[in-house]
């Protein structure tokens, strides 16, 4: 995200630091360790016994960053103001 921050900041719609901070937070998810984990474990000249520590160890952490971060992103997005309520929306719906 830091590094393409100033093309996005320059593109398009434009790009700020509160939305930087909710796409790093949001994107914490553990996708590319659960990848290099799986590697781990389906690659034959690791000992078994090891691929399958580093296998539990690495799909329990992606367990708990989608806990902790899918449950309080929400909250992160509301204590920023990131976007102000749409005042019709709030008034029809």
């Amino acid at each position: 995200v830091a590094l393409c921050a100033p093309a996005l900041s320059r593109l398009g719609y434009g790009f700020n630091w509160k939305e930087g901070s909710v796409l790093v937070y949001g994107g914490l998810r553990g996708a590319l360790a659960l990848a290099m984990g799986l590697i781990v474990e389906h690659n034959t000249y690791i000992h078994p016994g090891t691929s399958s520590v580093v296998a539990f160890h690495t799909s329990g952490i992606v367990i708990l960053t989608l806990v902790i971060n899918g449950s309080t992103v929400d909250n992160v997005y509301k204590r920023l103001c990131l976007y102000p309520a749409n005042k019709y929306r709030i008034r029809y719906l």
